[in-house]
């Protein structure tokens, strides 16, 4: 009897062994499968997000480009004025740059996406945190009327008055009026250049938006490095995680 008795506590012992194996690994597999699963929603948010960025990254850089052509005219524009130079009509494209703007047009979805998951669902501490200043940023540029606009606009209150349309020219060309979409780009000729010239308070914006223009680069380039580095870290991060 004792010795039937040790071998039945040795075979029910065995037995919960065996069961606690199993749930014990039950339960690796079902974390494995959970896991598994998380992995898969931070590669498709990561993928989203490098997009987006690689999105807002060509209208920045677009927009790098037009300030440093219209900071160039500003230039052109400046001297003109300040030596009281002879108008000639390549300077008009000068004077319609000076008076251009640029907003950067960045998508925000990816990140409110992330939001709504989670940030932590990044299991990149550092990841996540440049995704998160990136876009601090990015919603600082697209929500704030930027200085270089706030002086455009004022420069085309002032030169508005000295402007009017070029008729010989649509007379000259009529399918000019066939255009259909304008922008700042009406043929147009100055009805008073020499008063112009002797404008102040042009002159003044002419040369705040110089400075405007040439810090708003300089902050975008910064702002570029940034959303390349971020775009390089997710690209190694997928490549990791896939």
């Amino acid at each position: 009897m004792e010795n039937k008795t040790s071998k039945y506590f040795k075979y029910a012992i065995g037995e919960i062994l065996l069961v606690v194996i199993g749930i014990l690994i039950a339960l690796q597999i079902n974390n494995w499968n959970e896991n598994k699963k998380l992995v898969a929603k931070e590669v498709k948010i990561l993928n989203e997000i490098k997009y987006e960025l690689e999105g807002s990254l060509r209208d920045l850089t677009d927009d790098i480009e037009s300030h440093q052509r219209n900071s160039k005219s500003s230039k052109i524009i400046r001297n003109t004025i300040l030596f009281k130079k002879k108008h000639h009509d390549s300077l008009n494209l000068h004077f319609l740059l000076l008076i251009d703007d640029e907003i950067l047009t960045a998508k925000m979805s990816a990140f409110e996406s992330l939001k709504s998951l989670g940030l932590e669902i990044i299991s990149n501490d550092s990841i996540r945190q440049k995704i998160t200043t990136a876009y601090l940023y990015m919603e600082k540029f697209t929500s704030e009327k930027r200085g270089p606009n706030i002086i455009a606009a004022k420069l085309e209150g002032i030169l508005e008055p000295y402007m009017v349309i070029d008729r010989e020219k649509f007379i000259a060309n009529p399918t000019l009026l066939k255009k259909e979409y304008w922008g700042r780009k009406i043929p147009f000729k100055f009805r008073n250049y020499t008063a112009l010239l002797n404008d102040e308070p042009f002159l003044f914006n002419v040369m705040n938006a110089i400075e405007y223009r040439d810090t708003e680069i300089f902050i975008s380039k910064q702002f570029k490095k940034g959303i390349e580095e971020v775009i390089s870290d997710i690209t190694q991060e997928l490549t990791r995680l896939e």
